[in-house]
């Protein structure tokens, strides 16, 4: 535990470094800070000497690509509320043709997603479950593969797993 405390005091000036250069459209720099460190722990976790590499390079690597997917994770999610946004002059449009869901129908439909969700992560593995947070999050499975140094047809292979499961969740 010492180790790691140590660790974290030495690469936080990277760390706050590399957050001045990345922007948030739905957080502040304490997020990515903390994305940051999230990379950082990795790179120690994963990290293996036997490679040729130097810890200090393969943890900016680290830090630098967690920070990197935090904003396109970010970006995705900014631009898919604003490309399913509603310009105010079309509101009453869909009121009045009956096209518009109802408060009741939408909480209706976000019951139903969450239920369906926690029924399908518990018949899911640990590993099914990672592999669908980082799928949902819009990776590819050559980047999940990546990621979880594993290999792209075993994520592929994965994923597909998962979509059967999930066709069987009533």
């Amino acid at each position: 535990m010492e180790a790691y405390t140590e660790i974290f005091i030495r690469y936080t000036p990277l760390i706050m470094k590399l957050e001045k250069k990345y922007y948030l459209s739905d957080g502040d720099s304490d997020d990515l800070i903390q994305e940051g460190r999230i990379g950082l722990f990795k790179a120690i976790e994963h990290y293996d000497s036997s490679l040729g590499t130097k810890f200090s390079t393969y943890a900016y690597s680290s830090v630098q690509s967690e920070m990197q997917h935090a904003v396109e994770r970010s970006n995705r999610l900014y631009n898919l509320m604003l490309n399913e946004s509603v310009p105010i002059t079309d509101i009453d449009e869909e009121t009045i043709s009956g096209t518009a869901q109802s408060p009741e129908d939408i909480v209706l439909s976000h019951e139903n997603f969450t239920s369906f969700y926690l029924k399908l992560k518990k018949t899911l593995s640990d590993f099914e479950n990672e592999v669908l947070e980082q799928y949902i999050d819009g990776y590819t499975s050559r980047q999940i593969a990546a990621v979880m140094n594993k290999d792209t047809k075993s994520i592929a292979n994965t994923i597909s797993r998962i979509r059967k499961k999930a066709k069987n969740i009533k």
